[in-house]
């Protein structure tokens, strides 16, 4: 084998080895596990991030109605982006100020794909500082955009 080919040959087994980290790390169950961690951290722009565009642009398009303001959708992520600044900053305090926290956990239950849908059904659980703990059994919709796993509104 020569230099070229050698070369050749790793890029390949580089390139698949990458396209297999990928695709085995992009599964639906790891937005449920951001969103998660975003709750506990009353994170609400990274919660939105795990939500569906199409949801969050319906979403922007209604409140537009309400408030007779069309924008461009720079101008209406902007505004989404300074309200999950402002709910996170609220709840903080919020929170704080009784003296309790919250963290969510998500343990994986079962995962259907078919293409780019996906139901994901997972244990939720919320552990108050206060030592209260809920947990429930749900069925979460996901729809893959562009490689990327997100909760949907959508039921198919």
């Amino acid at each position: 084998m020569t230099g070229k080919s050698k070369q050749f040959s790793l890029a390949i087994v580089c390139i698949l080895c990458v396209t297999l980290l990928v695709s085995c790390t992009a599964k639906p169950f790891n937005t449920l596990e951001k969103f998660a961690r975003a709750y506990s951290d009353l994170d609400y722009n990274a919660m939105i991030e795990c939500v569906d565009p199409q949801v969050m642009d319906t979403l922007l398009e209604t409140l537009s109605l309400f408030s007779g303001n069309k924008t461009d959708r720079a101008v209406q992520l902007a505004v989404l982006s300074l309200c999950g600044d402002y709910m996170s900053h609220s709840a903080k305090a919020y929170w704080n100020e009784q003296g309790i926290r919250a963290t969510m956990t998500v343990k994986e239950i079962s995962t259907a794909i078919d293409g780019d849908k996906a139901t994901v059904t997972a244990e939720f659980t919320i552990s108050w500082s206060n030592g209260d703990v809920e947990t429930w059994l749900d069925t979460v919709h996901m729809v893959r955009i562009d490689g990327k796993w997100y909760i949907t509104l959508s039921i198919f």
